[in-house]
């Protein structure tokens, strides 16, 4: 079987958004559960506005992703291309 690195490139870049976004949400539990503690310590009630910002956080946790899966997966790609082409000089 051939080598497909451009197919791992692009699932390089996958899943480094899919970690960004599964961080973002982790984030966002944390900021989640101390607005809800703040909200009760100062005796507002339950905070209702507070799910606003999900796409927010899967939108930043995405994004940032997805960038560094393009740095990460461009640095991958280019290291393979040269040693292909090593090895295609040394044949």
């Amino acid at each position: 079987m051939k080598r497909q690195p451009f197919l791992t490139l692009i699932l390089i870049i996958m899943l480094c958004s899919f970690l960004g976004s599964c961080g973002s949400l982790f984030f966002f539990s944390r900021y989640e559960a101390q607005a809800r503690r703040e909200a009760r310590a100062k005796g507002w009630g339950e905070p209702t506005e507070i799910g606003d910002a999900i796409p927010f956080f899967l939108l930043v946790g995405t994004t940032i992703g997805f960038f560094t899966g393009v740095a990460a997966g461009s640095f991958w790609y280019v290291k393979v291309k040269a040693s292909e082409k090593e090895i295609q000089h040394i044949i």
